[in-house]
């Protein structure tokens, strides 16, 4: 069943890029006028990026207000970084990555499986599309309490563990004519002077950790827990609102980026107990979403580089049923340079359209 799942994962990412890219070849019509005073729009320029990328996802069990644990359980994948290259025109583009062989660290163990983010922008929203499915994680152990003296290492392996995650965050732009998302992550525009804008928009999102038939705490831990800590898999699904504010400083060429958005939602969540019994406990609660994007750097006529990071955490907490708070947390950093070239005589392609 789990492998069937994967499977599905990878055709949902197939189907979701083709979504995105459908949308994004459609962000033509919904065009308008921007204050060009504020924002300098580059479409008939061919954008070529080369981008080296590092991307983690972890979940943090935190049992510290428990009488159980009184621990910080904090699981990640062991990803490797990574290569990759992107090129827009118009309201066309496309891009490829992948990552780099042996460069992950052996002592935590193998992750594989694949992870997809993807993020458009038209004039006025910003759309986050993502998806992940891991098999194999680690936990780095705290370094006083349970675990530290039941003799396990500082690194703890759990080859079978694995989890699963779609959704999609977005949010409208209120100041559109003035602020522009395209300009530090995408670079087919350039922010002339500095600018922000309010946020306001959604999320949902399912995520599942998965141990099969074994408790996803440590074998050893387990006479320490009650049956309804020690589960063995917990799914859930999130929706909410989000809002927050976005402000691009511009000083000559060089530009910095930060967008914060916080969010309040709705979860519903299903444990999977390790008892004889096999219990299925179902809770609704509130949930706290984040979301963070930044990026900074150098933007002229042709030559363009930036950093730039994220990071996006769902947090829950019931003590009446699980006695941890549950973070699920993706984050992640980039490095792109790029040039920006003229291209004279483009293929008459229909919905190649200028802006």
């Amino acid at each position: 069943m789990l492998k069937n799942m994967g499977m599905e994962i990878k055709k949902l990412g197939i189907f979701v890029s083709a979504l995105a890219l459908a949308l994004g070849l459609n962000c033509s019509a919904s065009a308008q006028e921007v204050d060009t005073t504020y924002i300098e729009r580059l479409n008939d320029k061919l954008v070529l990026r080369g981008i080296g990328f590092w991307n983690f996802s972890r979940v943090v069990l935190d049992f510290r207000k428990s009488q159980e644990l009184e621990s910080k359980l904090n699981y990640g994948v062991n990803n490797a970084p990574g290569l990759g290259a992107a090129v827009n025109f118009r309201n066309l583009g496309g891009a490829i990555n992948f990552r780099i062989p042996g460069a992950s660290s052996s002592k935590r163990g193998r992750s594989k499986g694949l992870d997809y983010r993807l993020s458009f922008y038209p004039s006025r929203v910003v759309v986050d599309l993502y998806g992940l499915y891991y098999e194999g994680m680690f936990l780095r152990r705290p370094n006083q309490g349970i675990l530290e003296d039941l003799g396990y290492p500082e690194i703890i392996k759990f080859p079978d563990l694995k989890q699963y995650q779609i959704g999609t965050d977005f949010a409208y732009i209120f100041n559109n004519k003035k602020f522009s998302f395209r300009a530090p992550f995408v670079f087919n525009e350039r922010q002339k002077k500095s600018a922000g804008t309010f946020l306001l928009g959604g999320t949902f999102s399912y995520y599942e950790i998965n141990n099969g038939d074994s408790s996803i705490l440590p074998s050893k831990a387990l006479p320490y827990v009650s049956p309804r800590t020690s589960a063995r898999k917990i799914w859930f699904i999130n929706t909410g609102i989000l809002g927050g504010y976005a402000y691009t400083y511009v000083k000559g060429n060089f530009f910095a980026t930060a967008a914060i958005v916080p969010g309040l939602g709705y979860q519903r969540a299903t444990f999977y107990t390790t008892d004889a019994d096999e219990t299925k406990l179902r809770e609704n609660t509130l949930a706290v979403f984040f979301s963070g994007k930044l990026s900074m750097g150098y933007t002229g006529e042709k030559f363009f580089v930036s950093v730039s990071g994220f990071q996006r955490r769902n947090i829950s907490e019931s003590e009446t049923k699980r006695n941890a708070r549950i973070s699920i947390i993706e984050e992640g950093a980039s490095i792109t340079a790029g040039w920006r070239l003229n291209w004279k005589n483009p293929p008459k392609i229909p919905f190649l359209k200028k802006e």
